[in-house]
């Protein structure tokens, strides 16, 4: 970890500026520095701080410089013909802000921030995600135990499974230190979709099939998986992280299947909000998995938003793309939703989620992973450290309406 966070982790925990040691009004820069002193300290303590303090002198002098100059090289002639800004004034923009709060490069293009710099404490950035999910639920009284419990995906499938909530069968729950051959669990079984007990981000999942001559695979982020052997080494490594479930392999409704040629399940992320004793929807998107990168075999998505209310699939908002690749794949993916398409069971998923969330009220804020099958929907899992940038470019940056958080 020590590592990692000296020779790897290029930004500071947060956003860093000189500016933190004067007297400020301003509700957005006071809730950054809490953000980035909540993280530099939470796993090394005072050690953390010097650290950050560290790379913040190495970012001033040299990271910032590149970083800005490889991303404004990929980008910035796209944006001077779409925006009619030049590539020198995107260039001292992105550097500018680089060095004045450490924002990622990557992240001026990403929100826009090339055309509106002045927003740029408006948004929560990835770095400060962490911090921000902690500072949002931190007022309530057992944040800890709610946290516990949604990282322990086999314990919350049971309290909620009770509850009438459609979720995967687990098949198995595997210790991790077990010697057993992933073939040993399966008999009778042709499908089946694995991943650890506390779920982490999707690492190590896969899913895997029976074949003619043995199991064949995927694993979560697109990578085939050829043959008993390869299934048998992303078991292994399965393991070596956590205790392993085992759980039915989903397929897709056929109202939202004709949206990818891939074999893969396309997922609907609810975000729910609690507020004032109250739930309600923050963000819904449609991830569909649309094809799958040469370069590095990984699956590409392409993400659509939903009307909460009715359920409404909804084309990208007519926002500038930095990238025509983007804009492209978006509009390639809306064009094959059928018209006036709603997503298929939607009201039951909104209850079902807002009833999930009443089983873990301390937390404010969660994202539930949903597929809609032939059989209805069915809850995939819920994730607490959801990552807040779609969202933002969808809806703004959540620090220009606290309010509303």
């Amino acid at each position: 970890m020590l590592y990692k966070t000296i020779f790897i982790s290029q930004l500071p925990s947060g956003l860093l500026s000189w500016r933190y040691v004067l007297p400020c009004k301003d509700k957005r820069l006071s809730l950054h520095r809490s953000f980035w002193w909540s993280n530099a300290k939470r796993q090394l303590g005072a050690l953390g701080i010097v650290l950050d303090l560290m790379k913040y002198v190495r970012w001033l002098l040299w990271s910032a410089w590149w970083r800005s100059y490889k991303v404004v090289s990929r980008f910035g002639k796209e944006v001077a013909i779409t925006n009619n800004i030049s590539v020198l004034k995107q260039f001292w923009v992105t550097l500018r802000l680089s060095l004045n709060w450490c924002i990622n490069p990557l992240d001026v293009y990403r929100f826009g921030l090339y055309k509106k710099p002045g927003k740029s404490l408006d948004y929560v950035y990835d770095q400060e995600t962490q911090a921000f999910h902690s500072w949002q639920s931190g007022r309530r009284t057992n944040t800890n135990q709610s946290l516990k419990l949604i990282q322990d995906k086999l314990l919350l499938g049971y309290k909620l499974t009770a509850l009438g909530i459609p979720m995967p069968t687990v098949l198995h729950n595997i210790p991790s230190q077990s010697k057993k051959t992933f073939d040993y669990f399966l008999e009778g079984v042709d499908s089946v979709f694995c991943k650890t007990r506390s779920g982490n981000q999707g690492l190590g999942a896969f899913a895997a099939w029976r074949t003619s001559v043995g199991w064949s695979g995927r694993s979560f982020e697109g990578q085939d998986l050829e043959g008993t052997q390869a299934v048998e080494i992303a078991w292994k490594s399965l393991l070596g992280r956590d205790e392993a479930l085992i759980q039915t392999l989903l397929t897709n409704h056929h109202q939202l299947a004709v949206l990818t040629d891939l074999n893969e399940v396309i997922t609907i992320r609810y975000i729910s909000m609690h507020k004032n004793g109250c739930f309600s929807c923050l963000s819904s998107t449609l991830e569909v998995p649309i094809d799958i990168e040469a370069k590095n075999n990984r699956i590409t998505y392409g993400v659509l938003p939903i009307e909460p209310i009715a359920g409404n699939i909804l084309p990208w908002p007519t926002l500038d793309f930095f990238s025509q690749e983007n804009k492209t794949r978006q509009d390639k993916l809306f064009e094959r939703v059928p018209d006036q398409s709603v997503i298929p069971h939607w009201q039951r998923l909104v209850e079902l989620s807002h009833l999930a969330h009443q089983q873990l009220p301390d937390l404010a804020t969660i994202a539930w992973d949903w597929v809609i099958t032939p059989q209805g929907a069915v809850l995939l899992e819920g994730n607490a450290g959801w990552g807040t940038a779609t969202p933002q470019i969808l809806m703004g940056g959540f620090l220009s309406q606290i309010d509303k958080l």
